[in-house]
């Protein structure tokens, strides 16, 4: 019966490795290893043959083709030998070197990512045309008579934005509603308040749409304030709304401020057009800082914090700017306790609640609540408080219900005192 011409057919690759392992000096075994993986392509194949052609090379190159015979279970490198020392002949085994060569090619070539990635297809299908993305358009052309004023390029670029906003169908925010009650309102609307504690751009008067299964009906926002929120409609829809979807354009804004701008200089609507330039353009020229302050919380702040409050009091337009943990809050905060002392007003604004927050309880912080800004409720939170030491330690004296009820209580305490 002729000899098994793959004895390792069936082993896996990691039995081959240990056979390999085992077998480093068994000329038989290893080329019998060595042809059993040139039938396989996986790359722990291709580099354990690597190995295999590696091992044999070395055996050859150290017993020479002269070399004693291999008996089996062993080689002619571990078999004892008895006389003259064994005639070693350095001959190169070029076969050896180029099927070695070959297999680290295969190996490379296998390990090597592809030219290009492709999404899985179904089984059959084939040259799919790649899906459709949209060319974003970054270039629009506005209709701007020439050397317009700034205010006039401003108010065509929002109606532009409006436009394109509607037209993409990104002017809407949708809100959904839970347990709303019915309310009593003044001129003949219909409120319901509902529980509400998301931390959205929401404002009061702005127009909304509520929809309540199949309905919907028009209305507008009343106030947002202590986890409510207050809406007038014009239908009554019962004592109680169990769920219902708030819908609120997202344009209001942009429109009101391209209204502005378009009336602004006309029936008596100033605009203070200089300091606008200066704030776009980063023009106008630069006063120098005043002297150092001597009010204690002033002295608390480091170099750059005072420098920056004593530029600030000297000129129109000033860009505070620090990475986190650089004291920007702190630096507002005196600067807001600065100009207050001063007869100033100031409005604190920001894209996000809590950065209104953080600088208010801030300022809070620095005046406490013996100040007569504090005692007085000259300072006034708009909206939600959203941050929590705030509306915890300081809500009574900086929001519009807080500051009521406190005087409502001192007023009562005095009545009863008389």
């Amino acid at each position: 019966m002729p000899p098994n011409p793959r004895p390792y057919i069936q082993n896996l690759l990691g039995d081959l490795r240990q056979l390999f392992l085992s077998n480093k000096s068994d000329q038989k075994v290893l080329t019998a290893l060595r042809d059993e993986l040139r039938h396989r392509s996986r790359p722990g194949a291709i580099a354990l043959l690597a190995e295999v052609e590696r091992r044999l090379n070395e055996l050859s190159e150290r017993v020479g083709a002269d070399g004693p015979d291999a008996r089996p279970g062993g080689s002619a490198s571990d078999q004892p030998i008895v006389g003259t020392e064994p005639k070693v002949v350095a001959r190169p085994n070029n076969r050896a070197k180029r099927s070695h060569a070959a297999a680290g090619a295969r190996c490379e070539e296998f390990l090597r990512p592809p030219p290009r990635t492709k999404r899985i297809e179904p089984m059959g299908v084939t040259a799919r045309p790649s899906k459709y993305v949209r060319t974003p358009k970054t270039d629009v052309v506005l209709d701007i008579p020439p050397n317009a004023p700034r205010t006039v390029r401003y108010a065509v670029a929002l109606a532009a934005l409006i436009a394109d906003m509607r037209k993409q169908r990104q002017n809407a925010r949708q809100y959904a509603l839970e347990d709303g009650e019915r309310i009593p309102l003044d001129r003949g609307h219909v409120g319901y308040t509902f529980p509400f504690t998301e931390d959205a751009e929401l404002f009061e008067d702005a127009r909304i749409e509520l929809r309540v299964g199949a309905r919907r009906i028009e209305g507008q926002i009343v106030s947002v304030s202590d986890g409510r929120l207050i809406i007038a409609i014009e239908e009554d829809l019962g004592e109680q709304i169990a769920r219902c979807t708030l819908i609120i354009d997202n344009t209001p804004l942009f429109e009101t401020l391209k209204e502005r701008l378009e009336k602004s200089g006309r029936e008596g609507r100033a605009l203070n057009i200089e300091i606008a330039d200066e704030v776009v353009s980063n023009s106008g020229a630069v006063a120098p800082a005043l002297p150092h302050l001597a009010s204690p919380e002033f002295a608390k702040l480091n170099q750059r914090q005072r420098e920056a409050v004593c530029l600030a009091l000297a000129n129109d337009v000033i860009y505070l700017w620090g990475p986190p943990g650089t004291g920007k809050t702190r630096t507002l905060s005196v600067l807001v306790e600065e100009l207050f002392q001063r007869g100033k007003r100031v409005l604190i604004c920001s894209n996000t609640n809590r950065a209104v927050d953080q600088v208010l309880f801030c300022l809070c912080e620095t005046l406490t609540v013996e100040h007569e800004a504090m005692e007085h409720g000259r300072i006034v939170r708009l909206g939600r408080v959203t941050y929590e030491p705030l509306r915890d330690q300081y809500a009574e004296y900086v929001t519009l219900d807080g500051i009521v009820e406190r005087k409502s209580r001192e007023l009562g305490c005095f009545l009863r005192s008389i």
